[in-house]
């Protein structure tokens, strides 16, 4: 199931939820003052949270999220079945 649209219209706690069960990488741009970032979901939880490529470290991805859920503008996709292209892990 590929989706996109933007976060004015579906806010991010509303898009994680939806995709819960889901495994692939959600795609976050067009966000005042947050880079372009990747949410690489697992079913159940969120495997890493990447900006410019690269993921983040706990903290940073902790920070970014919590900034990420605030934003009210915005646009995203879900790409079903994408996976990092690293070995890193949150846990």
């Amino acid at each position: 199931m590929a989706l996109f649209g933007s976060l004015d219209a579906l806010p991010l706690e509303e898009l994680l939820q939806l995709l819960a069960h889901k495994e692939g990488a959600l795609e976050i741009w067009n966000l005042k003052d947050i880079p372009a970032t990747t949410i690489y979901l697992k079913p159940g939880y969120i495997r890493s949270v990447d900006q410019g490529g690269r993921p983040l470290e706990a903290l940073s991805a902790k920070a970014t999220l919590q900034a990420l859920l605030r934003a009210r503008r915005g646009s995203f996709e879900f790409l079903p079945g994408a996976k990092p292209k690293h070995k890193v892990r949150l846990n």
